[in-house]
């Protein structure tokens, strides 16, 4: 076990064993599913760390007699660590994803789960009030899943991260993700014709409407494609006009300097035929730092159509 590996296992380990006084290393063991040499080893670990200062008072104290360990001074230790909203986010849209897996045998696990998360029961046990995973709309991620299983179109109202609201947005579902701790619908967007994500805290009103009878926006690799962990993909650094924050969220940028002359930032791509596509769409608001290459071909190509 790799020593940042035992440093997270002790943030779980040292409030149990608190809570726990005179509990032996065998039971401790068990618990987290260790042996009790490797809660040894994590233990000699943590009584190194303390609050700033590092003296002898500031130190985590936690001493084994015999077969039993007492924790003295757990130097703020003492509870459980939280999950962040973002975190409790994910791990709601994940169970109700396993809750609704066909031939699960025994769903009591993941709805007991859900129960303590949301403070509802899960949607599978006939509740229509299920806490969205992200603090939006109840129930949102049931419609979204219906509304993808069967093609239907949906009708959004959605805040920006600028706070603009915009109503009616008509879209076709594909995918649900969990992207940098939050939850994200993919849909293909039927008024702007792009495909487009939809952070699910953000979706203020959702109405289902009629089946989709066209042919398929998109295949399946275009989908693939976006939805792929942006820690797979390259990084373009841009810099933004002052007016035009709102690509951030359109785009995916993570603004780097919100300078309110001319906020950057990294723009996440896949490939350059994309990214020379966007950089010459948004050519009036967007400027593509690097790669060097994608903007110098936005100016040839511009300087080509003025001079026919």
């Amino acid at each position: 076990m790799k020593t940042s590996q035992k440093v997270a296992l002790a943030l779980d380990i040292i409030p149990y064993l608190a809570n726990h006084g005179g509990i032996t290393r065998r039971e401790a063991a068990a618990h987290f599913g260790i042996s009790p040499h490797e809660l040894t080893s994590i233990l000699k670990i943590a009584v190194c760390c303390g609050i700033p200062g590092y003296y002898g008072g500031d130190l985590i104290d936690i001493d084994i007699w015999g077969e039993n360990i007492y924790v003295y001074t757990a130097q703020g230790l003492e509870k459980p660590l939280r999950l962040t909203p973002a975190e409790r986010a994910a791990l709601i849209l994940a169970l109700e994803h396993v809750d609704k897996v066909p031939g699960l045998a025994n769903h009591t696990a993941v709805r007991s789960v859900l129960v303590k998360l949301t403070g509802h029961p899960s949607s599978s046990t006939e509740s229509v009030n299920t806490a969205a995973p992200t603090g939006g709309i109840p129930g949102a991620t049931e419609t979204l899943s219906i509304a993808i299983t069967d093609r239907r179109v949906l009708t959004l109202d959605y805040l920006s991260g600028t706070g603009e609201l915009t109503r009616g947005r008509r879209v076709l579902p594909y995918r649900l993700i969990i992207r940098k701790g939050f939850a994200y619908l993919i849909a293909w967007s039927l008024d702007a014709r792009e495909l487009r994500q939809f952070r699910l805290d953000r979706i203020v009103q959702l109405r289902p409407d009629a089946l989709w009878e066209g042919e398929e926006p998109l295949q399946n690799a275009d989908i693939e494609r976006y939805c792929t962990d942006d820690d797979a993909a390259k990084e373009a650094h841009v810099t933004l006009r002052h007016d035009a924050v709102w690509l951030a969220e359109l785009l995916g940028i993570t603004i780097t300097d919100s300078n309110p002359s001319t906020p950057s930032g990294v723009l996440p791509y896949f490939t350059e035929a994309w990214l020379l596509r966007t950089a010459q769409r948004y050519a009036d608001y967007m400027v593509v730092c690097q790669p060097e290459h994608i903007e110098k071909a936005v100016v040839d190509r511009a300087m080509e159509a003025l001079a026919r």
